[in-house]
């Protein structure tokens, strides 16, 4: 099947935040994102390919496809949807999901993002969290959940993790205490996490931004600041890095990954 030039103009403004926000559709580009996408619970609407483009990896992929509506396209059409410089040759086009509330599972971890602004950092972290199995709640000012560089960072993870955006980061720390979660704050100087003895059965451990670190309203309605031990001759660790290694040490102790 092949695509009008309407519906290829339509795809294009899929490439704008204005576009994904409007209509409530998004592009997943790439073999792996695709194929993380439609083993998922969201919807996928249409597969596009170029097939002179597609690696043996992707022929293979498409050729195990069923049930999907695939569009093949000339190198010339496929390049007026595509924002990649190199791309793989596939792209999928997705219905964005509801921002439900999640139900909290007891003993759970859950990672709250105060805010975030760089998009290949929200998508590392949400790479680390479906790892590590944390849940996602993600504050108002954060960069955008289904930016096209969110979902290739987080290798199509994304549509595997458990997220929920909110309006209110204080409001949500507030549900989760009333929820029995200790609620701890990543901080460069909190207590070592190696050193915490008793691990909670319900965690949420809270994330701020990537150059100011923890607001204070947030950091005053923690139960505790933890840490990682670092070396003196570096100042503090990225956002991606510091959230998966104390996800890491939690989720081994609470027993979440073992």
């Amino acid at each position: 099947m092949d695509l009008t030039q309407r519906e290829l103009s339509a795809l294009r403004k899929l490439n704008s935040r204005k576009g994904r926000k409007e209509s409530g559709r998004f592009l997943v580009e790439g073999v792996r994102c695709v194929k993380e996408l439609v083993s998922s619970d969201y919807e996928c609407e249409k597969i596009i390919v170029c097939r002179n483009l597609l690696t043996e990896t992707g022929r293979n992929f498409l050729d195990s496809l069923k049930g999907f509506q695939v569009y093949e396209l000339t190198t010339r059409k496929f390049n007026q949807i595509t924002d990649e410089k190199t791309s793989q040759g596939i792209i999928a086009v997705a219905r964005a999901a509801d921002s439900g509330q999640p139900e909290f599972e007891p003993d759970g971890l859950v990672l709250v993002i105060q805010k975030m602004s760089d998009p290949s950092n929200l998508g590392s972290i949400i790479r680390s969290a479906v790892a590590f199995g944390a849940k996602l709640i993600i504050g108002p000012q954060s960069v955008e959940l289904y930016s096209p560089r969110v979902i290739s960072a987080s290798s199509g993870y994304l549509f595997k993790a458990h997220v929920k955006t909110v309006r209110d980061i204080l409001l949500e720390i507030s549900t989760l205490h009333e929820n029995s979660f200790v609620v701890w704050g990543a901080d460069k100087n909190g207590q070592e996490i190696g050193m915490i003895e008793d691990m909670p059965a319900r965690i949420a451990l809270v994330i701020g931004h990537e150059a100011f670190g923890l607001a204070d309203d947030i950091t005053n309605e923690l139960d505790k600041l933890v840490g990682i031990p670092i070396s003196s001759r570096v100042d503090s660790l990225s956002a991606p890095i510091a959230a998966s290694i104390l996800m890491q040490r939690i989720s081994e102790r609470m027993g979440i990954t073992k």
